[in-house]
């Protein structure tokens, strides 16, 4: 009853991923759905038949190829974490299964990553582009595994940023990072590794319109200031040739 249940939770995340698959990804929902049933039939026929090389007729069970029929495990969602520096850990742990750790696969696609509460559309709009280009800096980015026992790793560099226009007296909060990526074999476990330290000093960015009559004043302020140096130094030089032609006399 309990592997009953677990299949009937996986099946559910599985129907609700592959119809985002097939409204957004622009692929028929059919092929997925084809595939998700037949295995859901092939673990119910394992669970429920005592031969583990037969299904309930008697006839030889399919063997899925996870590489051909799936793309590999999918995370979304939210953590909460403190400002102070951690590290998320992700590896493949499960009381039911055990794993050939030299044949764990973690190469993996990010296509979102972002600290803090999410923008909406229009505030992300309204940041600077060198912002902007911080916020989300490993997004779309693949790493690929290429030797057994090869754990991905990346160090990122959080650092809080308040962002006002000059016409709102409201501040943006949000959060730019950098990061590093690398992959090192130990071992031990495959693994993904997403160390973070956060800055404890925060950018404060202001865009502020100047008035043309202040650009006026401050001009003429520039232009007096030249003339006034200038009229210094003429009087410099002309006394110190008149005192020097004196002196000659």
């Amino acid at each position: 009853a309990e592997d009953r249940e677990l299949l009937e939770q996986m099946n559910s995340a599985a129907a609700s991923i592959f119809a985002a698959k097939g409204e957004h990804g622009g692929r028929a929902l059919a092929e997925p759905q084809a595939v998700r049933d037949r295995s859901s039939d092939l673990v119910l026929s394992l669970l429920r038949a005592d031969r583990k090389d037969t299904d309930p007729d008697g006839a030889p069970l399919e063997t899925w190829h996870e590489t051909e029929t799936h793309e590999g495990c999918m995370l979304f969602g939210y953590v909460d974490v403190s400002r102070a520096p951690g590290t998320i850990h992700i590896a493949p742990h499960s009381p039911r299964h055990s794993f050939d750790f030299s044949t764990v696969n973690t190469s993996h696609l990010i296509d979102h990553l972002s600290f803090g509460l999410e923008l909406t559309a229009d505030e992300r709009a309204a940041l600077p582009p060198e912002v902007r280009r911080h916020l989300m800096s490993l997004d779309g980015q693949r790493f690929i595994t290429t030797q057994p026992h090869e754990t991905q790793e990346h160090h990122v560099n959080i650092v809080p940023t308040s962002f006002r226009r000059a016409d709102s007296q409201f501040r943006t909060e949000t959060f730019q990072f950098t990061a590093t990526s690398h992959a090192r074999t130990k071992d031990t476990l495959p693994s993904l590794l997403i160390s973070y330290d956060v800055s404890p000093i925060q950018v404060q960015i202001s865009l502020t319109h100047t008035p043309l009559i202040e650009l006026l004043v401050s001009l003429c302020a520039i232009i007096g200031g030249a003339f006034t140096i200038f009229g210094v130094l003429d009087g410099i030089l002309f006394n110190s040739g008149k005192a020097l032609g004196k002196k000659l006399a």
